[in-house]
């Protein structure tokens, strides 16, 4: 896990090394300096160039990828420890990406439960409920056929445990 030092972020791979990152300004935009620290030195550096913004799925990840890349050319890792660095890399987008969807999902399901207050019966807040489920998870929500079948009762319960599974974190 990443941590913030002094208006850098370290990505410690193990006791010893770590690679300590930050941005700078430049005249075409900025750039990601990644430093490969080990015991405490510098080892090697790679940097990659933005003239807007990134599109990386977490910061750092571009330079972090090149960072490993180089130190296993000039062998400062082992097989071992270059796919050790890499995973780690790989769990930090995972990290991120789960925490992103964590993210979306309880909002689709806080403003589902919306519906609880701004509704006045218990029928226009469960096609309340439904609307915003089906809408923020799209065609991933399926309605069951019988659906329309179904008493406000069931129908409420049903959306409930949607709303509740919502709130989980993503496996």
């Amino acid at each position: 896990m990443p941590y913030k030092l002094r208006g850098r972020t370290v990505f410690r791979f193990d006791e010893s090394t770590e690679a300590v990152c930050h941005w700078q300004y430049t005249s075409y935009g900025f750039r990601h300096i990644a430093e490969l620290k080990i015991h405490g030195v510098t080892e090697c550096r790679a940097s990659a160039p933005y003239y807007n913004r990134t599109w990386e799925s977490y910061e750092y990840q571009s330079v972090l990828y090149s960072l490993v890349e180089k130190a296993r050319k000039q062998r400062l890792f082992t097989k071992e420890m270059a796919e050790a660095a890499e995973d780690l890399v790989r769990s930090q987008f995972r990290r991120e990406e789960e925490a992103k969807i964590n993210r979306e999902f309880s909002m689709i399901g806080m403003v589902a439960k919306l519906g609880e207050i701004l509704c006045p019966t218990y029928e226009q807040s469960n096609a309340w409920k439904l609307r915003m489920v089906k809408a923020g998870l799209g065609e991933g929500f399926i309605v069951p056929d019988d659906w329309d079948s179904l008493s406000e009762e069931e129908k409420g319960g049903r959306l409930d445990k949607v709303l509740e599974m919502l709130k989980q974190p993503a496996l």
